[in-house]
């Protein structure tokens, strides 16, 4: 249930799936109700808008902290060196 409404979401239950389900339905709901506080007077969608948002953000944020590429190719150009470094020591 997210804002009074049951949604029609098929999940495994007693996993790690079912876990997730029931702690994201809980904070989205939170963050509902704490937008609802903040900006009182505004429409449900205004508040589902607002949590999707405030969602979507943290998930992008999230992926870029941990973005793992430019270490990848760091890696990758000291390998280069090291192997240049190795054949003309043959």
């Amino acid at each position: 249930m997210i804002a009074d409404l049951r949604l029609p979401l098929k999940i495994k239950l007693g996993g790690r799936e079912e876990q997730f389900a029931r702690e994201a339905a809980k904070m989205t709901n939170e963050y509902l109700n704490m937008y609802r506080s903040l900006f009182p007077g505004l429409t449900e969608k205004h508040y589902l808008a607002m949590s999707a948002f405030h969602f979507c953000y943290r998930c992008i944020e999230l992926r870029d902290k941990n973005d793992t590429q430019p270490y990848i190719q760091r890696l990758e150009n000291i390998k280069k060196s090291l192997d240049a470094y190795l054949e003309d020591k043959e």
